[in-house]
């Protein structure tokens, strides 16, 4: 609807590495966002759509960092890397955490560069 309305620019967050993701999981996922995008230019041939596909951030403390840390999927301790979206910090249960940032770079691809905003 606001697509349709006219709306210029979209960002689409999607966060990767979480303990299920797997090559076919975010496989299925690229497609979806493909989609995503066909459909929004379609409506819309003049929208900037951009992926901002984030890496998961397990905060110390929270559910999802003692379900990481309990699987032993954690990469790294410091806080400098734990902290930030931009850097891959664990694997998954299929991948590990090179393959994370492979996929946030494939999927930033989908759609328009950020360097248009």
């Amino acid at each position: 609807t606001i697509v349709g309305a006219g709306l210029p620019a979209l960002t689409y967050g999607v966060i990767v590495g979480l303990p299920d993701d797997s090559h076919e999981t975010l496989t299925e996922l690229e497609g979806a966002i493909k989609g995503l995008c066909e459909s929004l230019k379609t409506m819309s041939p003049k929208l900037r759509f951009v992926v901002v596909p984030y890496a998961i951030r397990p905060l110390p403390g929270t559910p999802m960092s003692r379900e990481i840390q309990s699987q032993g999927l954690m990469r790294f301790e410091d806080t400098a890397i734990v902290g930030g979206f931009w850097t891959a910090c664990a694997n998954t249960l299929h991948i590990n955490y090179e393959k994370v940032s492979d996929w946030q770079e494939r999927l930033m691809a989908i759609g328009d560069p950020m360097t248009q905003w």
